[in-house]
């Protein structure tokens, strides 16, 4: 029998039939859809998921699972989602890892337990896709598919946004998201006007968010002025005490990113939440 080197770096259940296993992919009626069906069975089961075109399938693990089928890897051909093939493959492996497929009612189950992991901070897209998978794992569905998925997880980031801006919003006191609305107010009002018509002192959105420019007095007397104008827009100082700093630095990069137009388009509580 040839020696197949495996990468160390590879968990060993990726590549290794058990007894229970190989029965069942023994199961399939040709060489070529046994060696198929394993593949798909062990990326399944590493994965939670079956492959994708984008997916690159290790050759070592081919070689490995072939081996063991006695099979001839060159044999490998992936089967792919929406087949009569894959169908069959899929239903073999459900009824074997005791799995069902995902529902309607399962979606829902997913965007609620998504918004509590946010509690924990935010994350980028592809994160929240492996949590989503962690999620199906955890309760042996077999997951929606690419489209859907990005779906639900979009629809709980907006929930959770949703109502973490109404919850800092409630916090606010009405004056102080009148000095926000204000001070979006004379920005646009400022835009709309001729620079040279523009005093340099002028506190404006672009100027807040704007570093100093030089040491020189006029510059640093204007950095002072904009501190005391922040500082007089009262805040409770306990706002964010509960919540983690990986969210407050999301927002506060969001913001500080925006372009006033950007900002006037935010949805009343997401300006306020946004600009505290």
């Amino acid at each position: 029998m040839k020696f197949i080197r495996i990468n160390p770096f590879l968990p060993e259940s990726l590549f290794t039939l058990d007894s229970e296993e190989l029965e069942l992919v023994q199961s399939n009626n040709t060489e070529k859809n046994r060696l198929a069906f394993a593949v798909m069975l062990k990326f399944f089961q590493t994965n939670g998921r079956y492959p994708t075109k984008k997916d690159t399938i290790d050759p070592m693990i081919i070689s490995s699972l072939a081996t063991q089928l006695k099979i001839s890897p060159i044999l490998f051909e992936p089967i792919y989602l929406g087949t009569c093939v894959s169908e069959r493959f899929r239903r073999k492996i459900r009824g074997f890892l005791g799995y069902r497929i995902a529902k309607l009612s399962d979606a829902e189950t997913l965007i609620i337990w998504l918004i509590d992991q946010m509690q924990n901070g935010s994350y980028p897209m592809p994160q929240y896709r492996e949590k989503a998978h962690e999620f199906f794992k955890e309760n042996k569905l077999e997951p929606f598919s690419h489209e859907k998925t990005d779906r639900y997880i979009r629809s709980a980031i907006h929930r959770f946004e949703k109502q973490f801006f109404a919850n800092i919003t409630k916090q606010l006191s009405p004056t102080s998201i009148k000095l926000v609305n204000d001070l979006l107010c004379d920005d646009t009002k400022i835009n709309g006007s001729k620079k040279e018509n523009i005093p340099d002192d002028e506190i404006t959105l672009r100027r807040l968010k704007t570093d100093v420019a030089g040491v020189k007095l006029k510059h640093v007397a204007f950095e002072i002025k904009k501190l005391n104008f922040i500082r007089n827009i009262p805040i409770p100082s306990s706002l964010f005490d509960n919540t983690p700093r990986k969210l407050v630095k999301k927002y506060y990069q969001r913001i500080m990113a925006a372009s006033l137009s950007n900002v006037l388009e935010f949805v009343p509580d997401a300006r306020a939440a946004s600009m505290a």
